[in-house]
């Protein structure tokens, strides 16, 4: 009886270490560049999970009067709370101050319209856009057909009042579409300039100049390296796994993960290399692919501002795929700049919910 209970406890203490390990292994993710050592990136997708098990075990503890190790559990709690300050927004007392002179932002990947395959989810993406009436819509994975079957690109231009647009065309079919990003905007643009992600034929960003009076900003738009998984390498139980087996796809979306997070690390280091030379005060929108917790993010947010934490409420989600709780799409901005509301639209279309965030204009 009582070697069956030294067992059980010792099963115990190596499950609990091992999720101790994961959950520091999530937080070292912000600070491990991926290009040299990947798992930690991977593993701080689970933050939630290796935490909550965390918690879990610590409750056991506290009953169990297992002191040294609640104090061990309690501490890897305690590790959490500056990963806490880049998930979670709280501003309770909060109240935005609506300036006389704005600038409403909007970042939104809209999934190719849809890929067109819809009709109506096509038309969905563009009312959330007339709904929030941006002054800018920085857009990721757009797609536009030559012939504008949707007349997405004249609702925009001719009936919303997005007077000067850009298109950076990553991919050319030529005859039928073009893919890439785009930003559409109410005030006029300049000095436009792509920033190849040699390691992509999908991912890319580029930047472009916005003057506004008397003062420019220099706006960039970003599509960080995505997973590129299959229904059938993530969703085991569909039709679509047939007679591959899950070890063989485990394996698949490893790898595939592996090599998304090392092409990010490049892709963040050229993304870098432009605001560094900025010579004006700079707003970063875009799809990061990845979490606040992430090697990118930790990297480009050295010297711009989360908007989203300074007004934002929550957790911000914004991925609206199969993975809950993400929150992938982001507006970083130069310090010069005063967030004072910002907010995700949680309306579906697109499997990203449009971000938008509202800057005082002095």
């Amino acid at each position: 009886m009582k070697l069956g209970k030294n067992i059980f406890w010792r099963l115990i203490y190596a499950a609990f270490s091992l999720n101790l390990l994961m959950l520091i292994l999530s937080l070292c993710a912000s600070w491990m560049n991926p290009k040299y050592f990947w798992p930690p990136a991977f593993i701080k997708l689970f933050f939630f999970l290796w935490l909550i098990i965390n918690v879990l075990f610590l409750a056991l503890f506290i009953v169990k009067k297992k002191r040294i190790f609640l104090m061990i559990a309690a501490a890897g709690i305690l590790l959490c709370f500056p990963a806490f300050g880049k998930i979670f927004a709280f501003h309770p007392f909060y109240k935005a101050t609506v300036p006389e002179k704005k600038l409403r932002v909007m970042t939104y990947n809209v999934m190719g319209f849809s890929w067109y395959a819809k009709k109506k989810d096509a038309y969905m993406i563009l009312k959330n856009i007339r709904e929030q009436q941006p002054d800018i819509v920085c857009m990721q994975e757009y797609l536009a057909r030559t012939d504008d079957k949707f007349h997405i690109l004249d609702s925009l231009t001719n009936r919303y009042g997005y007077k000067y647009y850009k298109e950076h065309v990553i991919v050319n079919s030529g005859k039928f579409y073009y893919f890439g990003g785009a930003v559409f905007s109410k005030y006029p643009l300049q000095n436009y300039h792509g920033i190849p992600f040699h390691n992509s034929v999908t991912n890319g960003a580029f930047y472009i100049d916005v003057p506004m009076g008397k003062d420019t900003f220099r706006l960039v738009n970003v599509h960080f390296q995505s997973f590129s998984l299959k229904p059938r390498e993530y969703d085991w139980e569909s039709k679509y796994q047939g007679k591959t087996s899950r070890y063989k796809l485990i394996k698949i979306a490893l790898y595939k993960m592996r090599l998304a997070f090392r092409k990010k690390s490049f892709q963040t280091e050229e993304v870098k290399k432009v605001l560094k030379a900025s010579p004006y005060p700079v707003i970063l929108c875009g799809d990061f692919n990845d979490t606040p917790l992430s090697y990118t993010y930790s990297e480009l947010t050295e010297d711009l501002d989360d908007s989203y934490l300074a007004t934002g409420s929550g957790l911000g989600t914004t991925y609206a795929g199969n993975l809950p709780y993400l929150r992938i799409d982001y507006i970083l901005a130069d310090k010069k700049f005063r967030p004072f509301n910002s907010f995700v639209v949680r309306k579906g279309a697109s499997d990203h919910y449009p971000y938008v965030c509202d800057f005082e204009l002095k």
